[in-house]
C-alpha cells in the first residue's frame, strides 16, 4: 500500500461544523468530534494497493479483510 493523500491542516474542513453536517452517518459525527487537524497533520488518508499480476483475488479478499477490522473500530 502507498500514501496518494495526507492530511493538511490548513486546506482540510471539519464537516462536522459546516452546512453538510446533517448529511453525516452518526459514525461520522463520532470520527469528526475526534478529528483534531493539527495533531494528525501529514497523515495518509487515502491509499494506492497494489499487487502481483493476475492475483486479484488474493487482493480483493485482503481488502475484505481490512474493511472488516476498519468496521469493528
Amino acid at each position: 500500500m502507498l500514501p496518494v493523500a495526507t492530511i493538511h491542516h490548513t486546506i482540510d474542513v471539519n464537516h462536522a461544523s459546516t452546512s453538510t453536517a446533517a448529511l453525516l452517518t452518526d459514525i461520522a459525527h463520532n470520527i469528526f468530534a475526534q478529528y483534531d487537524m493539527a495533531m494528525m497533520h501529514s497523515l495518509p488518508i487515502a491509499v494506492q494497493v497494489t499487487g502481483h499480476h493476475l492475483k486479484e483475488e488474493r487482493m480483493l479478499a485482503g481488502m475484505h479483510v481490512m474493511q472488516d477490522v476498519l468496521h469493528v473500530l
